[in-house]
């Protein structure tokens, strides 16, 4: 697709979720675009609502859980159950992607979050992980090369929630990629990162 398919996009499809993460899915990408981490932790099944108000706006993605997934093998042996941290980092990815259909572009950040509860655990039996932001900012800030989101989340599972979060915050960052991995290469980009945190 197009870029400014991209940007006018409402769902998204697995397959380009992974197109996304490999930097296939648009043909004119800007520098520096955005994209997911590949699967496996990349777990999102599909994104199927964006909607954008002035300020902010709404994304709802979801997972397909299987039985098989590859973090119940053994997290944990007798007990098993997706990492927490695995339900969060998706809630960042979902924020971060808002902001890069809002246009947004560099390296993706997770910045943190202002408060975190979880109230049950997503086990192999479970049916549709819901992962439900809503956007309350988005800044771009173009001359320090930065754009920020910001929205509390909500995950269910099958309905039932798993998970509420408060002031997820994400960030993307031009310049900072680690692009001569494995090679070692001085740690740019820090200060702007820091510099953004602290103007949210």
């Amino acid at each position: 697709m197009r870029y400014e398919e991209f940007l006018a996009s409402r769902q998204l499809s697995r397959r380009q979720l992974v197109g996304l993460a490999h930097s296939t899915l648009v043909s004119d990408a800007p520098e520096g675009f955005f994209r997911l981490p590949t699967p496996p932790f990349m777990i999102l099944t599909r994104i199927v609502d964006v909607e954008h108000h002035r300020r902010g706006g709404r994304i709802v993605g979801e997972h397909e859980v299987r039985f098989d997934e590859w973090f119940f093998q053994g997290h944990f042996i007798g007990d098993p159950v997706q990492p927490g941290c695995l339900v969060l980092d998706t809630v960042w990815m979902v924020v971060g992607l808002f902001g890069a259909l809002r246009g947004g572009v560099g390296q993706p950040r997770a910045l943190g979050c202002s408060e975190l509860v979880f109230s049950r655990e997503v086990r192999p039996d479970d049916g549709i992980v819901r992962y439900e932001a809503n956007i309350k900012r988005c800044v771009n800030m173009r001359d320090r090369g930065v754009h920020l989101t910001i929205g509390d989340a909500r995950v269910t599972v099958d309905g039932e929630e798993v998970c509420s979060v408060k002031n997820a915050r994400f960030g993307l960052f031009k310049g900072i990629a680690h692009d001569e991995y494995p090679n070692q290469k001085a740690n740019r980009g820090a200060k702007a990162r820091r510099e953004a945190a602290q103007a949210v």
